[in-house]
């Protein structure tokens, strides 16, 4: 059986990195998000995947700076395992630490919510997320042979939160 819990955020935590806001966002800001997520790379998720995340009480989180989305992640969670589904951050904003800072709050929301580890999965061609994973404690435990559209392998990582 498939049990979903429900990841909670402090109500009024927002975190905040230099100009930066971590908060979570809504269906209100989907529009942005997903215009975001169009302009980080050349796989994003569609409005829609972002609404589909929403529907199904997925924790998705962003970043904010000067009023305006500029990265943003969604977690699922089941039982006491949190998985990654995706984290972007805008060209423009990339290189400032934000995915490091947004993957290390959520680590330490996750164990004071009883989340045991974080999984995630990553292009096989996706070095500089690969060395920041490593960097922050994440252990690449297996892969997944042409999981992604075009044949490229995936590497799975985990990380335990104690």
């Amino acid at each position: 059986m498939n049990k979903r819990s429900k990841f909670v955020w402090p109500e009024a935590y927002c975190g905040q990195l230099d100009d930066y806001t971590l908060k979570p966002f809504s269906f209100f800001d989907l529009p942005s998000i997903a215009e975001n997520e169009a302009a980080a790379g050349p796989h994003p998720w569609s409005e829609k995947n972002f609404l589909d995340s929403l529907n199904s009480g997925h924790f998705c989180l962003g970043i904010l700076h000067d009023g305006n989305w500029v990265g943003h992640a969604v977690f699922s969670l089941v039982l006491d395992e949190l998985e990654l589904l995706i984290l972007s951050v805008t060209p423009s904003h990339k290189r400032r630490g934000l995915a490091q800072y947004l993957l290390m709050e959520v680590a330490s929301q996750a164990k004071n919510n009883g989340v045991k580890v974080i999984h995630l999965e990553v292009r096989a061609s996706n070095q500089a997320a690969i060395e920041l994973y490593k960097k922050i404690g994440f252990e690449p435990v297996g892969e997944r042979k042409r999981y992604y559209a075009g044949g490229e392998d995936a590497i799975l990582f985990s990380k335990a939160l104690g």
